[in-house]
């Protein structure tokens, strides 16, 4: 188990292990989406929703694999882009070259890939993100989660947050998940001490 503190001090470390932090996005990006395509099928039609911090970046990152391995794939972007971190605002500018991005947020798709919020969100979702994460879970798709569902606290595990059929968190289980092990999948990014689940 790792905390929001510890991950983050990890993530901000990776240097420290041979990882930039594009790299970093890349590895959680594609693992989330080797993962992901485990459980559904091409004809599906999918949407990856993207927040406005690095949890949207790797989501950006998984619309490109899907979008590139034949997958029928939209993204809905709700941010600023000129305040995106570098390794994001790469990859929304790669992403930018497909016809994947959308101006319009719904749910009418089959899958959902929610990448809204991180380990880093506290509080509770501010408009237009509390209307988003209630829509998502009026939906009827199927729900999975970039590294903890969003709107949920990464610690205590409360908050109005998206309810996900599945959860791909990265590195090790957060302390905010431990009662929905169940829904759980351990992802490896390279970072040290990763932990299979």
């Amino acid at each position: 188990m790792i905390t929001r503190e510890e991950m983050l001090l990890l993530e901000g470390g990776c240097r420290d292990y041979g990882l930039t932090r594009p790299e970093l996005m890349e590895n959680a990006g594609r693992g989330f989406y080797e993962e992901l395509v485990k459980h559904i099928k091409k004809p599906d039609r999918i949407l990856v929703v993207c927040g406005p911090g690095n949890n949207g970046g790797d989501g950006f990152v998984i619309s490109l694999h899907l979008k590139v391995n034949g997958y029928s794939v939209k993204t809905f972007f709700e941010g600023d882009f000129l305040r995106l971190s570098k390794e994001a605002s790469f990859n929304y500018l790669r992403l930018k070259e497909t016809d994947c991005f959308i101006g319009n947020f719904s749910t009418g798709y089959d899958v959902i890939v929610d990448a809204l919020f991180g380990i880093g969100f506290k509080g509770e979702p501010r408009q237009p993100f509390d209307m988003m994460v209630k829509e998502i879970n009026k939906s009827k798709a199927r729900i999975f989660s970039v590294d903890i569902p969003s709107g949920m606290d990464a610690n205590t595990g409360l908050g109005e947050y998206v309810d996900a059929d599945h959860i791909f968190t990265f590195h090790d289980i957060k302390p905010g998940l431990m009662r929905m092990q169940d829904k759980v999948k351990i992802i490896d990014i390279g970072l040290p001490g990763e932990h299979d689940g």
